[in-house]
């Protein structure tokens, strides 16, 4: 079968309910193992199509001869004519990001950041600025693949209404992002975001940081206690912190005896017990 799910946000990650089975075969040989959609609105299935679905037998005996594509169309399809948007200009790419059909946006964002057009980038930082939803994500990917997101830039976006463009900002930050101004910016960040999915890529952001810095950051993610059961933010700090004690342990441990974090129920049950482990495996 080819089940549909409805994402539901759970914390700083999501779960899935599932709802219509969209696709159902008594075919043992039907295997979909892709799913994409085209420029005219279906959705087609690549089909591996053979009965068998494990790889026990470790040689190779699969059928490569019988693969099948399918479509699934609306009662109203209706065919549409060849697209080819590499003829398409700059102008014409750029408006295409704020088109309702996702492969539009993906392929427009694509063909953009292949084209590099330096030119183009204080267009894409300010439609990404000024504009809300998917044209404003879309811009902001655009401009990465073109030049990268600096510091002072992110600085502007990390203020996005959008939490998706915030939640991005925090991942496409380059290897020049430690500028004083910056790190002060994300401090402030850990301190007020309201969204957990941003606060879970600030606690990955933070390794990318000096260690003081990131020890700022990340006591003020673990003081939150919002996040004490969250399934992903715990690790995330904890996998940034163990990084700097693997880099920098004397300076984690000074931080520990003078920071306000021990009675924080995340650093209580997610973070006490590994620093112990870790530092005693580290010191034998």
């Amino acid at each position: 079968r080819i089940q549909a799910s409805h994402l539901v946000a759970d914390g700083s990650t999501f779960r899935t309910v599932d709802t219509d089975a969209v696709v159902t075969t008594p075919d043992r040989s039907f295997r979909p193992v892709d799913t994409t959609v085209g420029p005219d609105g279906a959705v087609y299935f690549a089909d591996w199509c053979d009965i068998r679905m494990d790889h026990t037998d470790p040689r190779d005996t699969w059928d490569k001869s019988c693969g099948r594509i399918w479509r699934l169309r609306a009662s109203t399809y209706e065919p549409v004519a060849p697209v080819n948007l590499a003829q398409r200009s700059n102008e014409e790419l750029l408006s295409l990001l704020g088109d309702t059909r996702r492969w539009y946006r993906e392929q427009a964002r694509r063909l953009l950041g292949e084209r590099n057009d330096q030119s183009l980038v204080p267009r894409l930082q300010r439609i990404t600025r000024e504009r809300r939803g998917p044209v404003a994500l879309e811009a902001l990917l655009t401009a990465n693949l073109i030049s990268g997101v600096d510091a002072g830039w992110a600085i502007d976006l990390l203020d996005h209404p959008d939490a998706s463009v915030r939640a991005w900002t925090l991942r496409l930050l380059n290897e020049d992002s430690r500028t004083e101004q910056l790190q002060h910016r994300l401090v402030m960040l850990a301190r007020t975001e309201p969204d957990a999915e941003v606060r879970s890529d600030l606690a990955n952001a933070a390794g990318r940081l000096d260690t003081g810095s990131a020890l700022d950051v990340l006591r003020e993610l673990i003081v939150r206690d919002e996040d004490a059961s969250d399934t992903y933010i715990p690790l995330r700090i904890w996998w940034t912190l163990e990084a700097k004690i693997t880099s920098d342990a004397e300076r984690v441990l000074s931080w520990l005896e003078r920071a306000d974090v021990w009675n924080a129920p995340l650093f209580v049950n997610h973070l006490a017990g590994r620093i112990a482990r870790r530092l005693a495996a580290e010191r034998g």
